[in-house]
């Protein structure tokens, strides 16, 4: 009796610990370039992304800052794939058709906060809305960022997604 009390303190400290660790906020980002792509590009175009989750209110707070693209960038998305292979698109940061429209420069930058109802269905099993499933695949470097551009319609510059240290002051 006295040991299935102490696994029931063990679990309630468990889960009081995983649901503390959600709130947390998580920091993310990528280093976007033209050799990332696939198949690679030879570009000067590069982009630093940087990003929050917020996992209580269930949403992605970014900012992309690009330079050096071959023309203005037509689209940029999160896509679900490990590195070297392409996946489906999860999420739009932009692309001027149902969603915000793309910066007209070929250096600039694109911010934004993505939502739970933002996340569509891929056909790779994360389902359209299911912001959880999107973070578990964030957090086991599955998903990548990328901008297109006219050049290059399947995208100039890639970067894959990575658990970072807090920005601090500098984000």
């Amino acid at each position: 009796m006295r040991l299935s009390r102490v696994f029931a303190g063990l679990s309630l400290v468990a889960l009081l610990g995983t649901c503390a660790m959600a709130s947390e906020p998580i920091h993310i980002s990528a280093n976007l370039r033209g050799f990332n792509e696939v198949p690679s590009k030879f570009t000067a175009g590069t982009a630093t992304f940087r990003a929050t989750i917020d996992q209580t209110a269930q949403t992605i707070t970014f900012t992309m800052t690009f330079s050096n693209l071959t023309g203005p960038p037509i689209a940029s998305h999160i896509h679900f794939a490990q590195p070297n292979v392409n996946g489906g698109i999860q999420v739009f940061f932009c692309d001027g058709a149902g969603h915000t429209a793309c910066p007209t420069t070929t250096s600039g930058t694109i911010s934004g906060t993505v939502h739970a109802a933002d996340v569509i269905d891929a056909g790779q099993g994360i389902g359209a809305g299911d912001f959880n499933d999107l973070v578990k695949a964030i957090l086991a470097g599955k998903t990548y960022v990328n901008i297109h551009t006219a050049m290059f319609p399947g995208g100039e510059i890639r970067g894959q997604i990575t658990v970072s240290e807090d920005f601090g002051d500098d984000r």
